[in-house]
Order: C-alpha cells, then sequence, then structure tokens
C-alpha cells in the first residue's frame, strides 16, 4: 500500500484549488526579508497553509487519474467493437492522455468529445 492510496480526505474543490493558487502567487510577490534578517513569517504561515491541505489535492489528483484511466479502458472497448472510428477515438485518448491541446469549454472545462462526435457523425452518416 503506498502513501498515497492511504489518503482518506476528501478530494479538493475547485474553490480550494483556486485558494492554493493565490497563495502560492501571494508568497511569491511578497517582499521576502533579506538573509540574516528574521524569519518571514508571511512565507511560513502560507507554506504551513498550503502544507495541510495538499493531502486532498493528492486525492483529486488520484481520483481523476482514477476516472482518465477508466474512461481509457472504455474507449478501448468501444474501438474494439467498432462504435468509435478511429480518428474520434484518437482525439478523445489525446485529449484524455494530454497529448492535444486543451480546448476550453463554455462549461468551464475541457471540450474533448465534442470534434470526436463531429467525426463520428460525419462518418456514420458517409455509412448510411
Amino acid at each position: 500500500m503506498t502513501a498515497l492510496s492511504r489518503l482518506s480526505s476528501r478530494p479538493a474543490s475547485d474553490q480550494l484549488i483556486e485558494h492554493l493558487a493565490e497563495a502560492v502567487q501571494e508568497r511569491l510577490a511578497h517582499e521576502h526579508p533579506q538573509p540574516g534578517g528574521g524569519e518571514d513569517f508571511f512565507c511560513l504561515n502560507h507554506t504551513s497553509y498550503m502544507g495541510e491541505r495538499m493531502g486532498a489535492v493528492l486525492v483529486r489528483v488520484r481520483e481523476r487519474d482514477a476516472q482518465i484511466a477508466s474512461a481509457l479502458a472504455v474507449l478501448n472497448d468501444m474501438e474494439k467493437l467498432s462504435w468509435v472510428t478511429p480518428v474520434a477515438a484518437a482525439k478523445l485518448r489525446a485529449a484524455l492522455t494530454d497529448n492535444a491541446p486543451a480546448r476550453p469549454s463554455v462549461r468551464g472545462g475541457h471540450d474533448i468529445g465534442h470534434a470526436a462526435d463531429h467525426d463520428y457523425r460525419e462518418e456514420q452518416a458517409d455509412r448510411d
């Protein structure tokens, strides 16, 4: 059993991820004391804040990795059964594995299926 598999906290919310990103920016942007100028309590506080919340972030990463692995397995099965065209499968596989540039969607995530669905529909229409 790995340390990651022993984490049992809830996955980090989008709001927590945003707060952590802000904390990183604040920590980097603030004026650091000169060497020998004393403790940098601002950075220590931010580091502690971020560190206490990393378990939830790691759980989120672990869960997303599992979701991607599951989606890839389903995609492989669909491709074997010819339910999806090779072109559409390649586009979806690339989007799921970060081998393609991410395209923001209206919903705020990544639009990984639209182009592949479009290609599938065109090829399906050609067959009919």
